[in-house]
């Protein structure tokens, strides 16, 4: 009898158990992840300076870039390179400097080419090792893109240049295996990346480089960020840059520290380096406001609320100027995926709070590098 009771006792204790987890409510489903710390660290104070704002988390939209329209998983497997498999065919390419010397690191693309000469390519190729040589699957050059119109075979160094080093094998398969390209006199460029607070960036983030030529012709690459540190091991020499780092799943512009403009190297061998830090440039409204008899409100304290989904209302405040105007930074995407409103009250007359006002609808896509420009905005009763 002694034993039964405990089992009772046991079955009793379980079946409490059960019942309080099932009743036990389960957490909310959210459709937006908030932001990072660094990317609320580098938003503006404007819409920042409320102790208690609440932050709206950035919508995903259409990206800027070459990584547009690829998440961030299936962009990380299109920029894998392809390897040889065991015992395959493949083609061997050597590539050397002007003096003769094998170079190491540079990526090496082959395969059907649409194009008379390859100008900006994201792929990552086969880096060449320390003999200077990569080794290309045959079957690369094999692929049914080959029946398409103008499409021709052709391997090349995929590096910032003008004017890569390329052989052309026309409509066929490579009869020979092995070939040399030789590299124009050219430089390297070293990158550090960080986030916000200065950590180096250990993976997930990428810096576009944009090279110019002297007629203005861009072209450039992609270059992945490995412990803080993004390589381009071969530029040639005297082209201008325009640097740019995102991190990989990136929606928003980045800020003026994420970007950066300089000159490439100017004597073989030089290596250029520079300092980027992730982060976003959120989007600007700038407006007038005036009051009832079309007068600039001047010197006014404004409180703002952004609303552009229900569950990620923001809060600021401003203060109009001399000719009453005010600036605004939006804690959002340039492109809204909804609807989004802006209120204005007054934040210095207490008993005009909630008898005055103005809202209106956002554009759906912000400016990009400027403020968007709203107009006159009527502070009158509501």
């Amino acid at each position: 009898m002694r034993a039964l009771g405990i089992v009772l006792l046991g079955a009793a204790l379980l079946l409490a158990w059960w019942v309080a987890n099932l009743a036990r409510p389960e957490k909310p489903a959210t459709l937006f992840e908030p932001p990072s710390e660094g990317a609320a660290a580098s938003a503006p104070r404007a819409m920042l300076e409320e102790p208690n704002a609440r932050r709206m988390p950035v919508p995903p939209a259409q990206a800027e870039g070459p990584r547009a329209s690829a998440e961030a998983s299936s962009a990380k497997a299109e920029r894998e390179p392809v390897a040889p498999e065991a015992d395959e065919e493949v083609l061997e390419v050597l590539v050397l400097d002007t003096a003769g010397r094998p170079v190491r690191g540079v990526p090496v693309l082959a395969g059907p080419l649409i194009q008379p000469r390859p100008g900006w390519d994201t792929r990552p190729g086969r880096p060449t090792d320390a003999d200077g040589r990569a080794r290309i699957p045959m079957r690369l050059f094999a692929g049914p893109e080959l029946e398409q119109p103008g499409r021709h075979n052709a391997v090349w160094v995929n590096v910032t240049a003008e004017d890569p080093p390329l052989i052309d094998f026309g409509q066929a398969v490579p009869a020979v295996e092995s070939v040399t390209l030789v590299l124009p006199a050219g430089g390297a460029l070293e990158l550090r990346v960080s986030e916000e607070d200065g950590t180096p960036v250990k993976s997930g983030a990428s810096v576009e480089v944009a090279a110019y030529d002297r007629s203005g012709r861009r072209f450039g690459t992609l270059a992945d960020v490995r412990d803080g540190r993004a390589d381009v091991p071969w530029i040639e020499l005297g082209l201008a840059l325009e640097l740019r780092a995102f991190a990989n799943d990136q929606r928003t512009r980045p800020s003026e520290r994420a970007r950066a403009r300089l000159a490439g190297p100017r004597a073989a061998g030089e290596t250029v380096r520079a300092q980027l830090a992730l982060g976003l440039e959120w989007p600007e409204i700038a407006f007038r406001v005036l009051d009832e008899g079309g007068q600039p409100l001047v010197l006014r304290k404004l409180r703002a609320h952004v609303n552009e989904h229900p569950l990620t209302p923001q809060d600021g405040r401003c203060i109009t100027d001399s000719d009453g105007r005010a600036r605004l930074r939006v804690i959002g995407d340039h492109r809204s995926l909804y609807e989004r409103t802006l209120e204005l009250v007054p934040d210095d007359a207490p008993d005009e709070t909630e008898e005055h006002g103005v809202t209106l609808v956002l554009p759906r896509v912000l400016v990009r590098g400027r403020a968007t420009e709203l107009g006159d905005l009527v502070l009158g009763p509501r």
